[in-house]
């Protein structure tokens, strides 16, 4: 009888010893999956951590020099090209398929419109297009403004009393107002719009019977640069 209950026990017990066993190795492979599984997710985040940043670094290289990502081919995109140079501005712009035309003025230039231009030249659409507008002189050492689209060049000559030139003849510089397109960040316009790409309006500086300056601005038209693509019917 006793053998009997202490076989018992021992079986009681090796089975209470296997079910042990068992449960341990079961928590252990649960643990160990779960910390695979916590593993593989923190390398996911982080791969995508560094992708986003990788992406993010990209995006900023590219507007720095000026690469623009066409989504929709029917809309105008436009992105300005940084640090080209003193007195020069710059842009990649994408236009849609038809004529184009690209105008520009040194003077006369109002606050908001777009008005009659006496420079311009015919543009094709449907392609990506680097457009310089830069004040410079000319080898006769001549002031001039000029927008260039590859082999395609307005030129105005600039007076030296042009207010845009003061601090470079040696007179005190008046004041500059300037709306430029796509500073930064590209932009994207329907393809019906007028394009302006710079609108710099110089402002002259003038003092008040107890000398103290204020800045004294024509609305209607200032001397300046101004620069703008436009649809043609």
């Amino acid at each position: 009888m006793i053998a009997r209950m202490n076989e018992r026990q021992v079986t009681t017990r090796r089975r209470w010893f296997r079910f042990r066993l068992s449960t341990i190795l079961l928590v252990i492979t649960i643990a160990a999956l779960a910390v695979a599984q916590y593993v593989g997710m923190r390398r996911v985040i982080e791969t995508q951590a560094v992708n986003r940043r990788l992406a993010e670094e990209n995006a900023k290289l590219r507007a720095e020099a000026g690469y623009l990502q066409v989504d929709d081919p029917s809309k105008v995109s436009v992105l300005r090209i940084r640090n080209p140079g003193e007195l020069t501005w710059q842009w990649n712009v994408y236009l849609p398929k038809g004529k184009w035309n690209v105008s520009q003025l040194t003077e006369g230039i109002p606050t908001v419109g777009v008005p009659n231009a006496p420079a311009s030249f015919p543009l094709d659409g449907g392609r990506e297009v680097i457009v310089t507008v830069t004040v410079d002189k000319a080898p006769k050492g001549a002031w001039r403004c000029r927008t260039i689209v590859g082999l395609s060049e307005l030129r105005i000559p600039m007076d030296e009393s042009h207010r845009l030139l003061e601090s470079y003849v040696g007179r005190p510089s008046g004041v500059s107002s300037s709306k430029i397109a796509g500073n930064g960040v590209q932009k994207t316009f329907n393809s019906k719009e007028t394009l302006v790409l710079i609108r710099l309006r110089s402002h002259e500086v003038a003092h008040d019977a107890s000398g103290k300056s204020y800045t004294k601005d024509n609305p209607q038209s200032s001397d300046g640069i101004m620069v703008w693509l436009e649809p043609l019917p």
